[in-house]
């Protein structure tokens, strides 16, 4: 299982919008949705999910950060 390759960051990044906008629903200060989203991303380069859907790991990403 260890043969599996992480989903890329430019996979990931295609999200980039979606991402902002579900942290923009999750927390309403504006520097804190930069701060969600910044730590998204690098939650994202530093362990990136190997399989499964983006969206739905991006989002557990976005609500663990938010809360």
């Amino acid at each position: 299982m260890d043969d599996v390759k992480p989903i890329s960051i430019e996979t990931l990044l295609a999200h980039r919008g979606w991402v902002r906008s579900l942290a923009r629903r999750l927390v309403y200060d504006d520097s804190q949705v930069d701060d969600v989203e910044q730590q998204t991303w690098l939650a994202a380069l530093e362990r990136p999910p190997r399989r499964g859907q983006p969206r739905a790991w991006l989002a557990a990403v976005v609500r663990n950060v938010a809360s």
